[in-house]
């Protein structure tokens, strides 16, 4: 169940910060957490080793991870979210209308 969690964390980050990455680390990362390639298939289909595949993984999932713990975008995200939530309760249709446009606004990427 862990393992699965983290997958689904790098995926949140994969989708918020990728395009900061180099189109061959973004390539390598959406093959493995997107399409769930093992090392080995993505190395084959690339034509690069797997230790290279590992390796871009690593690197690539360390960055990522460095991303979120300086910007916060998706905890941020995440915060404003629940607000949503716990607003949208009790609101009037013209207060759910506004909520409904600040949930908007954080539906995007970099």
């Amino acid at each position: 169940m862990k393992d699965l969690a983290k997958h689904q964390d790098m995926t949140v980050k994969l989708e918020r910060y990728g395009i900061l990455l180099t189109y061959h680390q973004r390539q390598v990362m959406e093959k493995h957490f997107y399409f769930d390639l093992s090392l080995q298939e993505i190395a084959d289909e690339l034509e690069i080793s797997k230790s290279a595949v590992s390796e871009i993984v690593v690197s690539s999932t360390a960055k990522l991870d460095e991303l979120e713990s300086t910007l916060h975008l998706i905890e941020q995200e995440r915060l404003l979210s629940d607000y949503c939530d716990e607003l949208e309760k009790n609101a009037d249709e013209k207060i759910k209308k506004i909520i409904n446009k600040i949930r908007k606004l954080t539906d995007h990427g970099i």
